[in-house]
């Protein structure tokens, strides 16, 4: 019998991740399915089971505690799978302080919220240069960044302002698509000196090379401008 993606997807999770679901599902914002917290409760209980693989031997308990029918149980039991998948996104997001302003910034977006954008822009741009060192990430959010404010501008700015919004759109997306051309660019032409560097005969003194790093290279701003 094909073995339920839940189970796998418990394999990874550690003792907190076990309190931090239970919790999830006991929450009538997340779920509102009172036999899933049955079905996760005796999975919990017998959890070693899971770690040594007794998969069968897991089904089994779960079917011979629940008093649903066999088809009913299986149904269950793969649509928990879904939900941990729900609950992997909650805790992904969490680790990400950029991803969720920026959601949120999206969110507003397509609410018609724009009087607080600007601040949640701002808050964006201090998360960008908050970072303790600067990567070809800093400068994908960035482009992505611009991308939400000129659909913002579109949005706001376009019916009332004129000529002056097409400079500050330019600024958007032309010269950030520009600038994050030039950064990918350079990346990975640094990379590739890295790559050959690794096979030089670091023996000879005369020979002798240190990786580059691309990023220092450039200073982090709001709007990244080659020169």
């Amino acid at each position: 019998m094909k073995i339920p993606e839940l189970f796998h997807h418990l394999e990874y999770f550690s003792s907190e991740d076990y309190s931090q679901f239970e919790k999830f599902l006991k929450s009538p914002y997340y779920n509102n399915i009172q036999s899933y917290i049955e079905i996760f409760s005796i999975i919990r209980k017998n959890r070693k089971l899971l770690e040594k693989k007794n998969y069968d031997e897991l089904r089994t308990r779960i079917s011979a505690t629940v008093t649903f029918t066999e088809n009913t149980t299986r149904k269950l039991i793969s649509n928990l799978g879904d939900v941990v998948i729900e609950y992997l996104k909650v805790k992904a997001s969490e680790k990400n302080e950029f991803n969720k302003e920026y959601d949120l910034c999206d969110y507003l977006i397509s609410v018609g919220y724009f009087s607080i954008l600007d601040k949640r822009f701002k808050v964006c741009d201090g998360l960008i240069l908050k970072e303790n060192e600067t990567d070809e990430s800093d400068f994908h959010k960035s482009f992505k960044l611009n991308s939400l404010e000129f659909r913002a501008s579109m949005l706001t700015k376009s019916k009332v302002r004129g000529e002056d919004i097409i400079i500050e759109q330019r600024r958007f997306t032309i010269d950030g698509a520009k600038d994050l051309l030039v950064y990918n660019l350079v990346w990975l032409t640094v990379n590739y000196v890295n790559y050959v560097m690794q096979g030089l005969d670091y023996s000879d003194k005369n020979n002798i090379m240190f990786p580059i790093d691309v990023a220092p290279m450039f200073n982090v701003s709001n709007y990244y401008t080659f020169q």
